[in-house]
């Protein structure tokens, strides 16, 4: 898979959608995006993206709404314009924003994988490892 894919795959995984149900992948943004929440933690002390998580954990244990996520999601989206300029933290921002919205719309947990690897990207990492992390972790939930 090419660097350009493995960091702009908002249609290559498109297919996703249609076999994996939102619960499913809501974990699965979650687990993508805490993965790299360090780099945002790293830069900043801000606790938004991380209560977001919290928030749509929570979601998935039926003890927070949709509602409750939606508005956590956005509080993750302004922590990540404060750290704009530094895509490590922005990206991994984003990737948790983007995770917490998948309670909303399945579609979302894509964007998640997506921003979580460019982190890794911005950070010098290995992508096609993260890549390759996050399609087992995916089966791997999916097995449970």
């Amino acid at each position: 898979m090419s660097l350009t894919s493995l960091l702009d795959n908002k249609t290559d995984h498109l297919y996703l959608l249609d076999i994996y149900d939102k619960k499913t992948l809501a974990l699965w943004a979650c687990r993508c995006a805490e993965r790299v929440l360090k780099n945002f933690e790293n830069v900043s002390a801000d606790k938004r993206p991380r209560q977001g998580l919290e928030t749509c954990y929570q979601r998935m244990e039926g003890k927070k709404t949709v509602h409750e996520c939606r508005l956590a999601a956005l509080a993750t989206h302004a922590a990540a314009r404060e750290v704009i300029g530094n895509d490590v933290a922005c990206f991994a921002a984003r990737a948790v924003g983007q995770a917490i919205s998948t309670p909303h719309v399945a579609a979302h947990a894509i964007a998640a994988m997506g921003y979580a690897r460019k982190s890794v990207y911005a950070a010098g990492g290995d992508v096609e490892g993260e890549y390759q992390w996050q399609m087992r972790e995916l089966e791997m939930l999916h097995g449970e």
